[in-house]
């Protein structure tokens, strides 16, 4: 602000009384003489300052106190001061002054020449206005413009701003990139010259958000980029109305998030979900085909989970039921007491009840085992049961045939016994425990399934490992590679080196070879010493190409099933081998532990 008043030194300019004049000013006055001795100050500079005259007695108190300046920087700018008095006017300029309490202020200073005040007598007149709350709020609308070009510079997200014809006011990296331009080349450009083929779809919508002031959220848009021409990708945009401070609406702001990762991943697990559909439908088959029904019960001995059984009524109408709320008193009077008993205890127990289901009279074999946590704390029981009715009805006659029915039922329930507690051992909750169990249990239904069709005579080993690799999809079928003559496997061999196979795929694709694009497997078999009483049969599981493989710092079920159990019950050896470069597993066993005895030769390499 300038007054003018450096170019008069006529005190009759203010009426004769010129101080009286600037005292009344309504802006901070501070008046010396040449010598630098401080004259005056008004009544606005105390106020805001906190100091009268004889508080700042000359210029070098008005530098220390007012100012702050350091007392080694103080001579310097009194020549200054001095330098700039000699003249017949000052430049206006900025300073920072202080209130003695230190409160900070930004002060905008015009100074008057030198003005006479009396005959031979000079002084000069500096008054100012504070700025302060204007430079705060510049410094404030500049942080936040630096924010926001920080936010625009490191998002991940396509950020725009357009006006309300649809010319690009601000645009980030992110999303200039996506449309296939540098960022300064979009601006004031129509943002449909510089992507046409988005037009058909956007146009509407940013209108729609500029007529009604309202964001739209969510719109998907999927196409080809300049950068990746061929490859689909894929968007979520969302658009919002940008405001004037009279709550116009001036534009529209986009953000653009790309999830073309997210919709592939949906795409595979719309896969996953039908290939577990699948699966469960096989295990409730695979059940069925045993005879078995299953069920889970939490503490309170309510069901969970049942698979289709005998219920006498539809399984979902059994999860959150108690056997006393289902079955009549003769079947529950006898199962509670036991099951609580394994609740309280642990361990297992098998029992058989007598009870009336649709009308007819049935004996069901039930075997139940309580499930713990990693705590080794009770939470809830698995179990199964049988219909042995006919069993029991026809024992008398058929009774070698029982016998050896009896002997399968309970081999595959301590089968399914070692797989729920095993299972359990290593679940942090129930429903993880029922996911790795149903797996196992369907791996084994597999194996039942083939033994099932062959009555038990042996299953060719290929059916064998396509019944536990046919899972894999299309690409890690691809780099699965296997190669062995064709063997009839004894049902012993079914079992066990069919839940080795599915412990060892499980952990391909999950952690192993087949969890990585340029991973492979090679699964290889064969006979040393065909037709001599000493053959051996010998399988091999080799990946490579996957992640580094460590060994792992613990021995989880898959490791008891792929070396303990195929080894002890094929009357074998197996080596497991954690190589950096992939894992690789081996079984060497007698030939007759394997194969089936009433089966033909080996047979020609396949």
């Amino acid at each position: 602000m300038t007054l003018g008043l450096g170019e008069t030194s006529d005190p009759a300019l203010f009426g004769g009384n010129w101080r009286a004049a600037f005292m009344r000013l309504p802006i901070p006055v501070f008046i010396h003489n040449s010598a630098g001795n401080c004259l005056a100050v008004n009544a606005r500079f105390t106020e805001l300052t906190g100091f009268t005259a004889e508080d700042i007695p000359d210029l070098r108190a008005w530098a220390a106190r007012v100012r702050r300046v350091p007392e080694d920087e103080i001579p310097e700018l009194l020549r200054v001061a001095r330098e700039r008095y000699a003249g017949s006017s000052a430049p206006q300029r900025e300073i920072t002054v202080y209130h003695r309490d230190g409160a900070r202020m930004i002060w905008l200073v015009n100074e008057t020449g030198q003005v006479e005040t009396a005959p031979g007598e000079m002084a000069i007149v500096s008054f100012a206005v504070d700025i302060t709350a204007q430079r705060s709020a510049e410094e404030a609308a500049a942080r936040r413009q630096r924010e926001v070009d920080a936010i625009y510079a490191a998002s991940p997200l396509g950020l725009a701003m357009f006006d309300r014809d649809f010319r690009v006011v601000r645009i980030n990296d992110a999303l200039a990139e996506i449309n296939g331009a540098a960022a300064g080349d979009h601006i004031g450009r129509c943002i449909f010259d510089i992507v046409p083929d988005l037009r058909a779809q956007a146009e509407p919508i940013l209108r729609r958000v500029l007529d009604t002031g309202e964001a739209v959220n969510d719109i998907a848009f999927s196409g080809e980029t300049a950068k990746a021409p061929g490859e689909r990708r894929d968007w979520l945009e969302h658009f919002h109305p940008v405001r004037a401070e009279t709550g116009e609406v001036v534009g529209v702001g986009v953000i653009c998030e790309e999830v073309t990762a997210r919709r592939a991943a949906e795409r595979r697990l719309s896969a996953v979900m039908a290939e577990l559909s699948r699966t469960l439908h096989l295990f409730r088959v695979a059940l069925r085909a045993a005879d078995v029904t299953a069920f889970a019960m939490d503490r309170e001995r309510r069901f969970i989970w049942v698979s289709e059984g005998s219920w006498g009524r539809p399984a979902e109408e059994i999860v959150g039921l108690r056997d006393e709320d289902i079955f009549p008193e003769s079947r529950w009077s006898v199962a509670v007491p036991i099951k609580d008993k394994v609740l309280a205890e642990g361990g297992q127990q098998t029992f058989d009840v007598s009870t009336e289901i649709s009308g007819r009279r049935v004996v069901l074999q039930i075997r139940i085992e309580a499930v713990r946590d990693e705590n080794e704390a009770i939470f809830g029981l698995v179990g199964a049961s049988i219909d042995i009715t006919e069993r029991k009805a026809h024992e008398a006659h058929v009774e070698s045939l029982m016998r050896e029915l009896s002997h399968r039922s309970k081999n595959l329930l301590a089968v399914i016994q070692g797989l729920a507690r095993h299972s359990a051992r290593r679940s942090a909750s129930l429903p993880d425990f029922l996911a790795g169990f149903v797996k196992r249990l369907d791996s084994l239904a597999q194996a039942q399934d083939l033994l099932t069709n062959t009555n038990w005579q042996g299953v060719n080993i290929a059916d064998l490992i396509e019944s536990q690799l046919g899972y894999y999809d299309a690409g890690e079928r691809a780099r699965l590679f296997i190669d062995g003559p064709p063997i009839q496997l004894s049902a012993r061999a079914v079992q066990n080196l069919g839940m080795a196979l599915h412990e060892l795929s499980t952990n391909a694709v999950k952690y192993g070879a087949l969890s990585a694009p340029g991973g492979r497997v090679d699964l290889t078999w064969g006979v040393d010493g065909a037709g001599q009483a000493d053959s051996t049969f010998w399988m091999r599981w080799i990946e490579s190409g996957g992640p580094p493989v460590t060994t792992p710092g613990h021995r989880g079920f898959g490791h008891v099933v792929t070396q303990d159990l195929a080894a002890r019950a094929l009357l074998g050896k197996v080596t497991l081998d954690f190589s950096p470069q992939g894992l690789r597993w081996s079984l060497v066993a007698p030939t007759s532990s394997v194969v089936d005895r009433d089966a033909p030769g080996l047979g020609n390499h396949a």
